[in-house]
């Protein structure tokens, strides 16, 4: 009669729902497939007009970080005639949906690009997104004919003076430059 007042295992429903966000691990059929692709087409349209009724113009691209996210990588180049003073002038984001979780801000100074911040929400390191905004902010800075890449390692998060010398990068004073010639 008070069955329904019985409780239930956590654990074992904790176990049977899968993790919001992270891809199935199980097997689909060409139909659920499908359904599943045409979904998450929806899915990140809706997050893109989300994004760009709030964000000033800019373009996307969509990868897949090492955890199985599907990022959006934003890039905001508000550095030309009509550039606005409330926004950076170059800005590079990458989103989950509509979460902001990392960006690069830089600045062009002669035929140098400049980091002037960066920030990786805690929980997303080591998934690679440090380096696909790496790798954008330098397809920015060779598309504008720069020839000098300027950035400041931060020794308390994985944006440090390591990983931008394995990327190309060699100290010089309290910044680290990379010659994009």
């Amino acid at each position: 009669m008070f069955g329904m007042f019985k409780r239930k295992d956590k654990n074992q429903e904790a176990a049977s729902e899968e993790a919001w966000g992270q891809p199935s691990q199980r097997k689909l059929s060409k139909d659920e497939a499908a359904r599943e692709a045409a979904a998450q087409k929806l899915v990140e349209a809706k997050n893109l007009e989300r994004r760009e009724m709030y964000r000033p113009a800019g373009r996307e691209k969509v990868f897949q970080d090492r955890a199985g996210h599907q990022l959006a990588l934003r890039t905001e180049d508000n550095s030309g005639p009509e550039a606005s003073e409330h926004h950076p002038p170059l800005q590079i984001l990458a989103f989950w949906g509509v979460r902001e979780i990392a960006y690069i801000r830089a600045e062009i100074e002669g035929q140098q690009l400049r980091e002037t911040g960066f920030r990786l929400e805690t929980g997303f390191e080591n998934h690679g997104i440090e380096a696909e905004l790496l790798k954008e902010m330098e397809a920015v800075a060779r598309e504008k004919g720069l020839q000098e890449m300027h950035c400041t390692g931060q020794e308390s998060s994985s944006w440090n003076a390591d990983f931008l010398t394995q990327a190309g990068f060699s100290p010089d004073g309290a910044e680290l430059v990379k010659s994009l010639n």
